[in-house]
């Protein structure tokens, strides 16, 4: 079965520049893709940090470890 790229009718994309973005960080990153997603969007609805349990993911500008809860 051939790639299938985003330029294609395959898919129905809501916020292009937000895929996009997730892309190229997943290309350079070590996070998964969909990690990247929700730091994106996070990002492009004005968040100017993203809390997540991904260590890979707070290597991304952006993104960082979610605090152990004080007991």
């Amino acid at each position: 079965m051939p790639a299938v790229g985003i330029d294609t009718n395959a898919f129905v994309l809501e916020r292009r520049e937000v895929v996009e973005a997730a892309m190229s960080a997943y290309a350079a990153g070590k996070a998964g893709f969909s990690d990247h997603v929700i730091l994106e969007a996070a990002r492009a609805k004005g968040a100017a940090q993203t809390f997540t349990f991904d260590r890979a993911l707070t290597l991304a500008p952006g993104a960082a470890l979610m605090p152990r809860p004080i007991r």
